[in-house]
């Protein structure tokens, strides 16, 4: 199997990216070439496009991995394109379960032989996936350098056939909860909708960095699109993904008493594949409306089901409120492999760092621990696109 590296976007051999994608089990609205590219453009301009295009003797695609060439800790990574700021998940290599072992043996050889790579470091590998399970096996039989960091949870639900055997699926209380709070909001006179056309999503985007923002302006935190290029980036991804009804906006509106509608709370998702990526959401703290993150949730399902969507996708994090909508999760985590001194160094120097943390914590206490943490993250520090 021969690998070759594509440095550039005009490359007409990333044509076989979309058959890659659809013949991946793992892939993701993650892993398309509309959300890398973009990343690439906003988030990481000056970081070197490396995807690898892997092909069998007659020159047909078997496998693509969306990649760049990251330096971090004086060392030189392999890593997905896509990843950081704007929190992209389920990242894996792309191509058939059946290609996977032949794939990944090629890609292994290739990166242990480039003169200008001195490690591999994929963030966002599902952790019981066969591609984590092959490289970590890889790197103990060659006797290399890996950690495995930064796990991550991500919850998702299962989609019936119709929205009420879904809510039927629920708690009791969260049944009677989404249901009352879906009927107080019909009958306070808001307007709640889903839109899928392109000049919409990008209203209801701006709407939903808006909101976002003022919502967590009160607690004196930036929120999550204080970095203009990020939000230019999803901007520009909402507008693409758009031209096939795959970015959409659910909408809680309220009579602005001007002939039109003030939006109130806004939830963006992302359609590919059969699943609802849940991305973000957004509302007034000063809205009248009661649990609007509770209706608009309910409606974003209510729309993937309709829009024939089998799973429900509510990305990375545990918190508290995803867990009344499902129980079910998988867990993601970052593997990273060293085989050149630099990247080795970077390694020990990171075990040591997580040592140190974990003294710490154990010193403080979990409390002072989260406090200080908080404190820290609330800090405005220069954006980085290393992982």
């Amino acid at each position: 199997m021969n690998v070759t590296r594509i440095t550039d976007w005009r490359d007409p051999r990333l044509g076989a990216w979309p058959a890659l994608a659809a013949v991946c089990p793992s892939a993701s609205v993650f892993t398309t070439r509309t959300w890398a590219e973009a990343w690439h453009r906003q988030i990481a301009p000056d970081t070197e496009l490396a995807v690898l295009l892997l092909t069998w003797a007659d020159g047909r695609a078997a496998g693509l991995l969306p990649g760049c060439v990251q330096r971090v800790q004086g060392a030189r990574w392999l890593t997905f394109l896509g990843r950081e700021v704007v929190s992209g998940d389920h990242l894996d290599l792309l191509c058939a379960d059946a290609d996977r072992p032949a794939c990944l043996t090629a890609l292994a050889n290739y990166v242990l032989r480039a003169p200008d790579l001195d490690g591999l470091r994929l963030g966002e590998l599902h952790r019981d996936g066969p591609t984590h399970a092959f490289l970590r096996e890889w790197a103990q039989t060659r006797g290399l350098d890996w950690a495995e960091r930064e796990p991550q949870v991500v919850p998702f639900a299962v989609l019936p056939r119709t929205y009420e055997d879904f809510v039927a699926g629920l708690s009791s209380n969260m049944r009677y909860h989404v249901r009352r709070r879906t009927r107080q909001a019909s009958a306070s006179g808001v307007r709640l909708r889903t839109v899928c056309e392109a000049a919409e999503v990008d209203a209801a985007f701006c709407d939903l960095v808006r909101l976002h923002g003022r919502r967590w302006s009160r607690d004196g935190q930036g929120g999550n699109f204080r970095n203009p290029r990020k939000v230019a980036m999803l901007r520009a991804v909402c507008g693409e993904l758009a031209t096939a009804a795959a970015a959409r906006a659910t909408l809680l509106e309220t009579d602005d008493r001007r002939g039109g509608w003030h939006a109130t709370a806004v939830l963006l998702t992302f359609h590919w594949g059969g699943t609802a990526y849940f991305y973000q959401m957004g509302w007034d703290p000063d809205g009248t409306s009661a649990s609007a993150g509770v209706v608009v949730m309910a409606e974003s399902i209510a729309d993937a089901i309709r829009c024939g969507c089998t799973r429900y996708d509510f990305l990375r994090g545990a918190e508290e409120y995803k867990w009344k909508w499902t129980s079910q999760f998988v867990e993601q985590t970052t593997l990273s492999i060293g085989w050149r001194l630099a990247a080795r160094a970077a390694l020990l120097a990171t075990r040591w760092n997580d040592r140190l943390k974990a003294a710490v914590r154990r010193t403080l206490g979990p409390r002072s621990w989260n406090t200080l943490r908080r404190l820290v993250t609330a800090r405005p520090v220069p954006d980085r696109t290393g992982p």
